[in-house]
C-alpha cells in the first residue's frame, strides 16, 4: 500500500484539527495501518494530551520530539542523523484500547522559537522530507500531520509532503471562510513553486461541531454552498462524546460500538475520510 500523507489544517483556532487527528489516527490503527501522527502544531496540543515521562523529565526538560530535532539541526547546520530522528518517536498505547496503538512525533512550544530560521535556511521544505524518508523502515501506511492554525515553516513542511489537505470548517457564521485561507496557501505554494503543482492530491472540508440550531444549520448549509464539492457529505457534531475521547475517557472501539446519534455521525465521518484517503489504493 502507499504511504498516504494526510494534513490537517485550518488557519483558525479552535475548529477541531487535533480532536480530528487523534480520531483518524486511532481509527486507522484499529483498522490495521501502521500510523504516524505527526504533531506540527507548536502549540504542541495533541502532545500535551499524550504528555508522559518518556517525553518530558522530572525537571520539565523536553526529552524527545520535534524540539530536540530542530536543535540538533541548527547545531549541525541542517542535517540530522537516522537514528536521532527514530529515537524522538514516541509510542502511543491507549490502555483502554491496545490495538489503537499509533507512534506519535511530539511537539512543543519551544519549537516556535525555530520557524525563522528554518524558514531563512530553506528547511521549511525539507524538514518533513527528512524525517519521513528517514522513517519508511517503519512502514507507516498512514501519516496523520496536525497543523498550526498559523502559516510558518511547519505548515509549509506539512504541505511539501502532504497528498491530501483534511480542513476541519466549524460550523458557525464567523467560522464559514476560514479554510480559504488555507486553501489559498496551498494554492500559492504550487503556484509559487514550493510545492509541485500536483502534490495535494486531494482537498477535503469537513464540518464540524454542527450542533441542532439555526445559526449552526444555517452556517453548514453556507459551508456546502462556499465549497461545493470539496465539503464531505458526513460531518463532525457538536458533543460530548469527542471530549470524552480527547481526555481519554472513551475508545474508538467504543465509539464505534455507541448507537447513539452523534456516534453514528462520527462514525459515517471516519468511514467516508478512509474511502476518500484509500481510494487511490483499491484502484478508483
Amino acid at each position: 500500500m502507499q504511504k498516504q500523507i494526510c494534513s490537517v489544517g485550518n488557519l483558525k483556532g479552535g475548529v477541531g484539527k487535533t480532536t480530528l487527528s487523534l480520531l483518524l489516527s486511532r481509527y486507522f490503527a484499529l483498522k490495521g495501518h501502521d500510523v504516524l501522527l505527526v504533531d506540527a502544531d507548536p502549540q504542541g496540543s495533541a502532545t500535551q494530551h499524550l504528555l508522559s515521562d518518556e517525553i518530558v523529565d522530572d525537571d520539565g526538560v523536553i526529552t524527545k520530539g520535534m524540539h530536540v530535532l530542530l536543535d540538533v539541526m541548527l547545531r549541525s547546520g541542517g542535517s540530522i542523523e537516522d537514528s536521532v530522528i527514530e529515537s524522538q518517536l514516541h509510542h502511543v498505547v491507549p490502555k483502554d484500547s491496545p490495538n489503537e496503538a499509533y507512534w506519535l512525533l511530539p511537539n512543543f512550544l519551544t519549537a516556535s522559537y525555530y520557524d525563522s530560521y528554518l524558514t531563512a535556511n530553506g528547511f521549511h521544505l525539507t524538514l518533513m522530507k527528512k524525517v519521513l524518508r528517514t522513517l519508511d523502515n517503519y512502514s507507516f501506511t498512514v501519516v496523520i500531520i496536525d497543523c498550526p492554525p498559523y502559516v510558518n515553516a511547519f505548515t509549509t513542511s506539512a504541505l511539501v509532503v502532504s497528498r491530501h489537505l483534511i480542513v476541519p470548517v466549524e460550523s458557525a457564521p464567523i467560522s464559514v471562510v476560514s479554510a480559504r485561507l488555507m486553501l489559498e496557501t496551498a494554492a500559492r505554494y504550487m503556484r509559487d513553486g514550493l510545492i509541485p503543482p500536483d502534490a495535494i492530491e486531494q482537498v477535503m472540508i469537513v464540518p464540524t461541531k454542527v450542533r441542532r440550531t439555526t445559526a449552526s444549520s444555517l452556517a453548514y448549509k453556507q459551508i456546502q454552498h462556499y465549497y461545493g464539492d470539496y465539503v464531505t457529505s458526513s460531518y463532525f457534531p457538536f458533543s460530548d462524546l469527542a471530549n470524552k475521547f480527547y481526555a481519554g475517557a472513551y475508545s474508538m472501539e467504543k465509539l464505534l460500538r455507541d448507537s447513539s446519534r452523534a456516534a453514528g455521525k462520527i462514525r459515517s465521518l471516519l468511514e467516508e475520510l478512509e474511502t476518500k484517503i484509500l481510494m487511490e489504493d483499491s484502484g478508483e
